[in-house]
Order: structure tokens, then C-alpha cells, then sequence
């Protein structure tokens, strides 16, 4: 099986950053993936003024589970998710559970 090559070539990073920079192009960390309360309050400003589809850097700092399933300008809420009921995936769903746990 083939592996992926992890090397850092400091002179691909050097262009990358300084290609980001050159295009006002700024990635969000990790830390600020799981956690949105750690985006700075400009980019969030920014975002309220953005589209969900709009095609721009910015909208890398919505690529998280929380964040606010809008069409334009959302912020972050709880976690996004949907659960397809045991009838249709043909698995145990939570709520399948939950109903059976209060069934007796």
C-alpha cells in the first residue's frame, strides 16, 4: 500500500504563505474549527456579511460542525447533525433506542 509523503518543503511553504498573503487569504486553525468562540470578532463581522455559498476565503472559517445552517450572514450555534430513522438506514438510531427505552 502506498504512503503519503508528510515532508515540509520550506520552500513550498514559503510560497504558499506567501501566496495566502498576497491574496488576503487567511485558514483558520484547528483550535478555531472546534472551537468558533476562538475566531476573531473582524472575521466574524466579515462572515455576517457573507453568503454560505459565496465563494471566498472567508468562508473556510465555516467549515465546522457548529456552524448556523443559514443562507447568508450565519454565525455558530450547536452542533449540526441529522439522525435517519432505523427504518431507513436499517441500523439502531437513537432514537430508535429512546423510543424503545419508554416503551415498556
Amino acid at each position: 500500500m502506498a504512503r503519503i509523503d508528510l515532508t515540509i518543503s520550506e520552500k513550498e511553504l514559503e510560497g504558499a504563505v506567501r501566496r495566502a498573503r498576497e491574496r488576503n487569504i487567511i485558514i483558520p486553525t484547528f483550535a478555531q474549527q472546534r472551537d468558533p468562540s476562538k475566531i476573531p470578532a473582524r472575521i466574524k463581522e466579515e462572515l455576517s456579511k457573507i453568503g454560505l455559498w459565496d465563494i471566498t476565503s472567508r468562508n473556510l472559517f465555516r467549515i465546522t460542525w457548529k456552524n448556523e445552517p443559514v443562507p447568508f450572514g450565519g454565525g455558530y450555534g450547536g452542533v449540526n447533525y441529522i439522525e435517519l430513522p432505523s427504518s431507513l438506514t436499517g441500523v439502531p438510531s437513537n432514537e430508535a433506542r429512546s423510543r424503545n427505552r419508554f416503551a415498556r
